[in-house]
């Protein structure tokens, strides 16, 4: 069955003229239609409301329970892969994938020479290598990757058994290439752990948590951000939300969405975003018909954040998802088994779930294995493992696979000490049926061809930038899709959804000139915009990919003749003045020349 297509509406400066631009956006595959196609028209449709939420349910399993009904079973993906023991035995660890290897850091419930300590696991060599030890233990500490450190703020110093509590809001950064930790400068903030944190691109931003009142945990409700470059610190501004313990916490490219304890059953606003760039925040209705208090797991896909309900394992639940581009919730699709207690992870194709479906009772609430579409919207089951029963509170994707590693079991009653797991298994999965190629999907060119910007421009015709590479005969570029997290060696077009010092978020889609732009615009339902050309945005996915300052960037000035101006990569973006598009953001059209995995050349797409 043909992808339904949603169409995206953006506007875009010609000097002082605004002109509706229509980009087609993602839509779902293999039958599971997310909302209707709407027609195109002269006049662009009204902007989604963040206080309206029509909820679209995409469910077509029944809701009863898949393994007791009569539906036939789930289909079975992914292989398991056994990995060699690591050098220690950890559970309650933070963990963090660079892209080329596993590092792990802690072990709160472990023997106390090994709580400051970490490994480093290399998947392409099946190998392990201690990290050099951090000047200190924490236990919840808030742990993000920055591209080059591993960053640890915050959390417990009273590890293991001891009793009491002792909030750090200092931390320490660790480099894996000189094996050593440097000091992170004491926060404005109290110190805490449990608290929700992500990595922007350019700061670690941390927001509410856990923090020591009297000798007992409580949740707090203010927030700070760091930067690295400068080695400083920001306080977050006020937020309308209550004082949060866990719940979910993403990073979408943009802004950071928080929720998942308190909704309007309990009289508490349960969910909103935060923009750093503004230093600002906005509210996000809960759910309609879902009640989103107590939730522990969250994932972000690319386009949606995704968690699920609170309940038991034996009541299955649908899991909500929050688009913010829309401002619309919708319910999934039933899963086997209810979800709300089992760690996840976004892979670039599938939301993957593992564990027990009880919180901290491994080896008494059952286990847990499946994978999530949010294309096609269905579920699949994992294929069988030999881990066993244990609990592991995250897991790491890799870009084609999930590291289920170390852990803990159920420590009976009067025993001395919990159960550690050393061992591990890499899942590996095929490419999504919704990531597939499809008859205007192209190979990306060899990585060892070197991408440079072309310098000659058409941008009034339809000589759009650039023309299809040799052996492309529909998608200009490199391709529409691609599978995992990495953006390939090729020429890219899409859009820059955010630009950090050194990294740009790219939202990858297609882009079609001349008859093939009539032929895909046809299969869409839609004619060829001015200009003769046809976007469609069918990767469910956004990447963030490091980008060289020492390349070439070229921005459309739109005081010119449009023809794109070379800039030091490094003065990217153009913002205000002349410039003709608002980058970065939504619409912020260009083409981006990817070379050993880094962004050597960015080119500012004309569309009129």
């Amino acid at each position: 069955m043909n992808r339904a297509r949603v169409s995206r509406w953006g506007r875009l400066r010609v000097g002082a003229v605004a002109v509706a631009v229509i980009l087609a956006a993602a839509g779902c595959a293999n039958g599971a239609s997310r909302s209707e196609v709407p027609t195109l028209s002269g006049t662009a449709p009204p902007v989604a409301s963040r206080t309206t939420l029509p909820v679209t349910t995409t469910s077509t399993l029944p809701t009863t329970h898949p393994v007791t009904s009569s539906t036939a079973p789930l289909p079975v993906v992914g292989q398991w892969v056994s990995m060699p023991a690591g050098p220690v035995a950890r559970s309650e660890y933070v963990s963090v994938w660079t892209g080329e290897e596993l590092l792990v850091w802690g072990n709160p419930l472990g023997p106390a020479e090994t709580q400051a300590t970490g490994d480093i696991f290399d998947p392409s060599k099946g190998v392990w290598r201690p990290m050099a030890a951090a000047p200190e233990a924490r236990s919840r500490p808030a742990a993000v990757w920055t591209g080059s450190r591993l960053l640890i703020w915050g959390g417990d110093r009273t590890v293991g058994d001891a009793q009491g509590f002792d909030m750090a809001n200092d931390g320490f950064a660790y480099d894996p290439v000189a094996d050593s930790w440097s000091a992170i400068p004491a926060a404005p903030i109290r110190g805490r752990s449990y608290m929700f944190n992500v990595w922007t691109g350019t700061e670690l931003v941390v927001w509410g948590g856990m923090v020591d009142h009297d000798g007992m945990h409580v949740a707090t409700d203010d927030g700070a951000a760091y930067d690295p470059a400068t080695n400083t610190w920001r306080v977050l501004a006020p937020s309308p939300l209550g004082a949060k313990s866990p719940g979910v916490g993403v990073w979408t490219g943009h802004e950071m969405i928080i929720g998942g304890n308190g909704d309007a059953t309990d009289g508490d606003l349960g969910w909103a975003s935060y923009d750093p760039v503004t230093d600002s925040w906005s509210e996000i209705p809960d759910p309609p018909g879902v009640r989103s208090s107590s939730v522990y797991v969250g994932v972000w896909t690319g386009t949606e954040v995704l968690f699920s309900p609170f309940g038991v394992p034996d009541q299955p639940a649908p899991l909500a998802a929050y688009n913010p581009r829309l401002g619309e919730w919708r319910l999934t699709a039933l899963p086997p088994v209810n979800l709300s207690a089992v760690p996840a992870v976004w892979t670039g194709s599938w939301v993957v779930f593992w564990g027990h479906t009880v919180a901290g009772m491994p080896g008494v609430a059952p286990m847990a294995g499946v994978a999530y579409d949010p294309a096609a919207d269905t579920w699949e089951r994992l294929a069988p493992d030999s881990l066993g029963t244990r609990w592991v509170g995250s897991l790491v994707a890799t870009g084609d696979g999930v590291i289920v590693w170390g852990g803990q079991s159920y420590r009976p009653y009067g025993a001395s000490s919990t159960p550690l797991h050393d061992d591990g298994a890499i899942l590996v999965l095929p490419p999504s049926r919704a990531l597939a190629p499809t008859s205007t999907t192209t190979t990306a060119p060899s990585t060892t061809t070197t991408y440079g910007a072309q310098q000659e421009f058409s941008v009034f015709s339809n000589g759009f930038f650039p023309d299809p590479l040799p052996g492309s005969n529909e998608a200009n570029g490199s391709g529409c899709v691609v599978s995992g997290s990495q953006l390939p060696d090729g020429i890219w077009f899409g859009f820059v959804e955010d630009a950090g010092a050194a990294t740009v978020t790219f939202d990858l889609a297609c882009f079609w000139t001349g008859e093939a732009a009539a032929a895909e615009a046809a299969a869409d339902g839609q004619e060829p915009l001015e200009g003769d050309f046809h976007i469609r945005d069918e990767d469910p996915q956004t990447r963030t990919v490091a980008r060289d300052s020492a390349g070439t960037a070229y921005w459309l000035d739109g005081a010119g003749d449009l023809t794109p101006q070379a800039i030091p990569m490094s003065d990217w973006p153009v913002i205000g003045g002349t410039a003709y598009q608002e980058c970065p953001g939504d619409h912020c059209a260009a083409w981006l020349y990817v070379n050993g995995g880094v962004v050597t050349e960015l080119v500012e797409q004309y569309l009129p």
